[in-house]
C-alpha cells in the first residue's frame, strides 16, 4: 500500500518537465503521504550563503506563516552540513531550537532532509507534523525518495539554465566573431586598396618622369636652336628681340617644371628620411602651377621656416599632392588656395586651405573612410584622404577637417619634428 502512495506521484512527476511543477507535487505528496501539516523546499544560493523557498505546501491555512531565514544553528542549517536527514520531536534536547511561532501552532514533530545532488547538497526538504509520532521508518524512506527526486529536478533545472546561458554565450560568441571577421575583412580590403593606390601613383610617377625626359630632348634642340638664330640675327628688330626674349624665359620655366617633376617622381630607397617640408610643399605648387592658374585659383603661401620632420619622401609627396589637389577640384569656378607652415608643440602644422563648396555637416565625419567621395561617378575613388589619414598616423602625426558649405574647407596637418642626427 506505501508502495502504491509513492507510485502515484513519482509517475505525475515523470510526466512533465514542469520543474516548478514537479517541486509542488513534491510538497503537495509530502504532506498526503507523512499526513503532515506543513512542506518545505529551500534552495541553497551558489555561494552557499542563503536559502531560497521555492515551494510550499500547508494542511491549512493556519500553518501558512511566512517563513524567514533558518538560524545558523536551526535545523536546516545543520542538515546542509551533514548531509544526512535530521528528526526532531517534542521532549528532545533539539526541540529547544524550534522557532515560537511553530511551537504556538503546536508542531510536535520536524523532519528535515537534505537535497543532495552529484557534487554539492542543492537545499532541503523540511517536512513538520502536530503528531509527536509522526516520521516513522516507511514514511522517511518515502520522503527520502521525494527529497531526492526533488535534487534531481533543481540539478535538471540548473542544467538547463547552464544550456539556455551557454546557448546565450555562444550566440554572442558567434555575433562577436562575425563582427570581427567582417572588421578584418573590411581592412583587408581598404589595405588592398590602399596598396593599389600607392602603386598607381607610383606608376604615374614613372610615367611622368619618363615623358619629362622625353620633353626634356625637344626643349634642348629648341634653346640650341636659339642661340644660333641669336648668333646669326645679330641686327634683330626691337619687336623681334622681345619674343626671342619670351621664348628664352619659357624655356627656362620648362625646364624647372621638368627637374621638379623629375624630383618629385624621383622614389626614394630610405624608409624614412628628414624631410622638409617647405621644400616639398614648393615643388609639389610648382608642378599644379598651371592647374591653378586654369582654374582661376589665387594662391597665398605663408610659410615660416620650419624643421624637418622624419618620414618616407614618398608618402609625405603623395599627401600634399592629394591635399592640394583636393583643394583645387573644391573650387571649379575659382578662388583662393592657402598654404601656411608654421611650428606648434614641437610638431610642424601645415595648413591647406580653400575657399571652396565645403563639406555638409553629415559627411564631414566620413571624409577619411575608404571608397567615400562627394565627387562624381568617375572623378574619384574615394581613396585619396584614406590615404593620406594613413600616412599621418604611421608617423605619429595627426589630421583635422575643418569645413562649412560653399565656404570653404580647411586641412590642419601635425608632424613631429625630426630630432637627432642623421
Amino acid at each position: 500500500m506505501e508502495k502504491e502512495k509513492l507510485y502515484q506521484p513519482l509517475l505525475e512527476i515523470s510526466s512533465t518537465s514542469d520543474i516548478r511543477r514537479i517541486l509542488r507535487l513534491i510538497v503537495n505528496s509530502v504532506i498526503k503521504l507523512s499526513n503532515s501539516q506543513r512542506a518545505i523546499i529551500m534552495i541553497l544560493d551558489k555561494k552557499k550563503k542563503k536559502l531560497c523557498r521555492v515551494a510550499t505546501q500547508t494542511s491549512s491555512r493556519k500553518f501558512s506563516y511566512p517563513i524567514e531565514q533558518p538560524r545558523a544553528n536551526g535545523i536546516t542549517w545543520r542538515t546542509i552540513r551533514g548531509r544526512k536527514p535530521i528528526l526532531i520531536k517534542e521532549g528532545s534536547i533539539d526541540f529547544s531550537i524550534v522557532r515560537p511561532e511553530e511551537k504556538a501552532r503546536k508542531i510536535r514533530a520536524i523532519a528535515s532532509f537534505p537535497l543532495v545532488g552529484r557534487e554539492r547538497v542543492l537545499g532541503v526538504l523540511t517536512v513538520s507534523s502536530t503528531s509527536v509520532s509522526a516520521f516513522g521508518r516507511k514514511e522517511r524512506q518515502n520522503l527520502s525518495i521525494l527529497a531526492g527526486q526533488a535534487a534531481i529536478t533543481l540539478e535538471k533545472a540548473q542544467l538547463i539554465k547552464d544550456i539556455e546561458e551557454a546557448k546565450i554565450k555562444l550566440e554572442n560568441w558567434n555575433k562577436e566573431l562575425e563582427r570581427k571577421v567582417k572588421e578584418k575583412t573590411e581592412e583587408l580590403e581598404r589595405s588592398q586598396a590602399l596598396v593599389l593606390q600607392s602603386e598607381k601613383l607610383a606608376g604615374l610617377g614613372q610615367l611622368a618622369a619618363g615623358v619629362a625626359h622625353e620633353i626634356r630632348n625637344p626643349l634642348g634642340i629648341i634653346a640650341t636652336s636659339m642661340y644660333y638664330l641669336n648668333e646669326i640675327l645679330p641686327e634683330k628688330r626691337k619687336e623681334v628681340k622681345k619674343h626671342f626674349h619670351i621664348i628664352e624665359s619659357e624655356i627656362d620655366r620648362c625646364q624647372v617644371i621638368i627637374n621638379n617633376l623629375l624630383e618629385f617622381s624621383r622614389t626614394s630607397d630610405i624608409e624614412v628620411e628628414p624631410v622638409d617640408v617647405n621644400g616639398l610643399l614648393n615643388m609639389t605648387l610648382s608642378l599644379v602651377e598651371k592647374e591653378l592658374f586654369g582654374r582661376d585659383i589665387r594662391l597665398i603661401k605663408k610659410i615660416e621656416k620650419v624643421p624637418k620632420i622624419k618620414a618616407n619622401l614618398d608618402e609625405m609627396k603623395q599627401v600634399f599632392l592629394n591635399l592640394i589637389l583636393n583643394a583645387t577640384q573644391a573650387m571649379p569656378k575659382g578662388g583662393e588656395l592657402r598654404i601656411i607652415t608654421s611650428t606648434h608643440n614641437d610638431k610642424v602644422r601645415i595648413k591647406v586651405s580653400d575657399t571652396g563648396m565645403g563639406i555638409s555637416k553629415e559627411n564631414l565625419d566620413k571624409i577619411f573612410n575608404p571608397f567615400f567621395t562627394t565627387k562624381e561617378p568617375g572623378e574619384g575613388t574615394g581613396l585619396g584622404l584614406a590615404l593620406v589619414h594613413t600616412i599621418i598616423e604611421r608617423y605619429g602625426g595627426n589630421i583635422r577637417v575643418e569645413s562649412e558649405e560653399e565656404k570653404g574647407t580647411t586641412f590642419t596637418t601635425e608632424l613631429p619634428i625630426f630630432k637627432g642626427r642623421y
